[in-house]
């Protein structure tokens, strides 16, 4: 799988977020682990590729004659974190709905990890090889796209005070959230939709004027975390009374815990001042 799947991907899960919040499940607990060992893995795999390019450089000429060799690596990094985010806005507005902690722990830390593999990738970049602009100009032009689009994509999700937290920049996606409250939602396989997605694919392709596919630095995995999220698009996976009942403990849940301070609440008017 191409990384710019992802983008689509992405696109869908953000149109589709009101409903897949509202439902008493997003994904199963083998696939958040699938997401989770596949993302980590892909992780692992953008510094290696990192380390052993640079390690192979003597010069920044070097570097900027070799260049091509590691783009694909430089781009999938990019391009994914445009879903990493999506993913987990809808994660944290899930666990908050529901009061539980079950998907925005494994979405914060892959998050997490993911920024932190992309800030030591641009530091040995900017910092250490000391690359000029006009060669990281295209890469700079990508990242500014994706971001603009991220923060596009989290105005889609319900509870914006929610969401901000996972945006590039809160106060730009509180303009596109203004933006479209003036417009009728945009619903998954209309032509608004179709058109988002088209956009994206071509924003997020730095050679999308190429006939030929480009070049892929870690397809498998690319391919597994696509897998894991799609399945919040397949709610046959847990049957509608596996559904039912897990609604039901998840509400039992919350109400003993209201009742627990609401006691808490009652004995601390007795207690002695």
């Amino acid at each position: 799988m191409h990384i710019h799947e992802a983008a689509e991907l992405a696109a869908k899960l953000a149109l589709e977020s009101p409903k897949l919040v509202r439902r008493a499940w997003l994904i199963t607990d083998a696939a958040l682990a699938e997401y989770w060992d596949a993302s980590r893995e892909r992780q692992s795999s953008w510094w290696k590729m990192m380390a052993d390019w640079r390690r192979g450089l003597s010069s920044t000429q070097e570097a900027i004659d070799n260049w091509p060799a590691i783009t694909p690596m430089l781009d999938e990094l990019l391009v994914s974190e445009l879903l990493t985010r999506i993913w987990s806005g809808i994660a944290a507005v899930y666990d908050h709905r529901w009061r539980e902690s079950v998907y925005l722990p494994v979405a914060r830390n892959t998050l997490v990890s993911h920024i932190d593999v992309r800030n030591r990738v641009w530091s040995v970049l900017l910092n250490d090889l000391k690359l000029p602009d006009d060669t990281l100009e295209a890469l700079v032009m990508q990242r500014r796209r994706i971001e603009r689009w991220t923060d596009l994509l989290l105005a889609h999700l319900p509870e914006p005070g929610i969401v901000a937290a996972w945006a590039v920049n809160a106060e730009r996606m509180d303009d596109f959230r203004d933006d479209l409250r003036h417009e009728r939602r945009v619903l998954v396989g209309s032509v608004a939709s179709n058109l988002i997605i088209g956009s994206l694919q071509l924003a997020t392709r730095p050679d999308a004027k190429s006939t030929q596919t480009p070049r892929t630095a870690n397809e498998t995995l690319n391919a597994r975390i696509a897998a894991s999220l799609s399945s919040a698009f397949k709610p046959t996976a847990e049957t509608p009374e596996e559904a039912g009942h897990r609604a039901i403990a998840l509400r039992l849940s919350q109400q003993s815990e209201r009742c627990e301070q609401l006691l808490v609440d009652l004995l601390s008017l007795d207690s002695p001042r």
